[in-house]
């Protein structure tokens, strides 16, 4: 059996192994055996369809190479003249394939699956660290040094990085409600860098 470990639950699932020739799945699109695809399986989390392992700190490096190797497989137009069922099988696949990867790239909507929830939990929101938020943003915004500003992206991309750390290792002893609060955090200091990035005439960091 396989079991699949998030926030302290494990969920128990058969082996998954191939629809065609009984061997053992690495990922939930195609068997690295005989090749075939699998029939899509809604059962599956992102992290065990793109075959890696449910953690936070997930190697973005490594799931990159792995959506570009996967999706040229089950790109629809490498269904050819094949039935509208099997140009389906690629369909859904290449749907599911988009949509998880986005997912799990993303530092806050992996988080945000991970804890099986998109909403903010104000609760965490103490009122010190709205002020702590608050100010920051405002001490930004004075900012007209170009090198200054350049400083100061660099130091939040560091801070966001720590606070990255920080959510992994919340995630692995298992602590949803550190969590819940540092995602929020990491929100604030994504927002914060954005409005520097623009200001700086960069898209992203």
């Amino acid at each position: 059996m396989r079991r699949a470990f998030s926030l302290g639950v494990y969920r128990v699932r058969g082996m998954a192994t191939c629809a065609t020739c009984s061997k053992r799945l690495l990922n939930g699109i195609i068997c690295s055996d005989c090749g075939n695809l699998q029939p899509p399986n809604a059962e599956l989390s992102h992290f065990e369809y793109l075959g890696f392992e449910e953690r936070y700190d997930v190697d973005t490096g490594a799931l990159k190479r792995k959506f570009l190797e996967l999706q040229n497989k089950v790109h629809p137009d490498k269904a050819g003249s094949s039935g509208d069922t099997k140009k389906q099988l690629f369909e859904e696949h290449s749907s599911r394939l988009n949509s998880a990867y986005k997912v799990l790239l993303d530092p806050v909507l992996r988080a945000e699956y991970m804890l099986g929830t998109k909403e903010d939990d104000k609760s965490a929101e103490s009122p010190e660290f709205l002020m702590e938020m608050l100010e920051k943003g405002e001490e930004i915004e004075e900012i007209s040094d170009h090198n200054q500003l350049e400083a100061t992206r660099k130091q939040l991309i560091d801070d966001i990085d720590s606070i990255k750390a920080e959510i992994a290792d919340h995630f692995s002893h298992s602590q949803k409600a550190e969590a819940v609060t540092a995602l929020i955090r990491l929100r604030y200091y994504l927002r914060l860098l954005s409005n520097v990035n623009s200001r700086l005439g960069f898209d992203s960091k």
